[in-house]
């Protein structure tokens, strides 16, 4: 998963809104939302409550890649 959706996963995990997302990321609502939508199709789930779940069966999606 590229660190962007990785950013973005980690905040939906935290319970952020799309906006807050949004804000904290320096993008704009819709980039947010097109991210969640790649992730679901990526991780075959569907909702919110299905990412988080799939991240807490997950630990290394929490992890960060080593720095290059």
């Amino acid at each position: 998963m590229p660190p962007r959706q990785r950013e973005v996963l980690k905040l939906v995990t935290e319970d952020k809104k799309n906006h807050e997302i949004a804000q904290k990321l320096g993008l704009t609502d819709h980039t947010v939302r097109n991210y969640i939508v790649q992730i679901f199709e990526k991780l075959g789930v569907s909702t919110r409550v299905g990412l988080v779940l799939y991240a807490l069966s997950e630990p290394a999606i929490n992890e960060r890649p080593p720095a290059p």
